[in-house]
């Protein structure tokens, strides 16, 4: 992978999103052929890539799943934890459903796990 934690306070949220979700599979994620892909971006930096790529770019991508057992007409379950200034940065790629948006303050387990239960509540297909 050519991310890392040394980049100061540049994190390339859309560079990660576009690799996770791009059919290419870059990042050579394993996913499962009977899997559909669930997302989860956490970040409290505002949305940033190092080739300048756009949300609409990304959200392309997780329009059209094209990854783990997705067929047309399906999309990535996408969500975003940050900063509520950040969210408008992140609306296309969560397909502008606010439910898909979490604060990612207050920084404690109990508020993590409750986001997390939220997600995956009546996931089991």
């Amino acid at each position: 992978s050519t991310y890392s934690c040394r980049g100061a306070s540049f994190e390339p949220s859309y560079d990660a999103l576009w690799s996770i979700a791009h059919p290419s599979n870059p990042e050579g994620l394993d996913w499962r052929p009977n899997a559909h892909p669930y997302v989860i971006m956490i970040g409290d930096e505002e949305a940033q890539s190092f080739v300048n790529r756009t949300e609409t770019e990304v959200a392309q991508h997780y329009i059209n799943c094209m990854i783990g057992d997705c067929v047309i007409g399906d999309f990535i379950e996408s969500f975003v934890v940050t900063q509520p200034y950040y969210f408008e940065q992140y609306d296309e790629i969560t397909y502008n459903d606010s439910a898909r948006m979490f604060e990612i303050e207050p920084s404690s387990e109990e508020h993590y796990l409750e986001i997390f239960r939220s997600i995956f509540s009546g996931v089991c297909r």
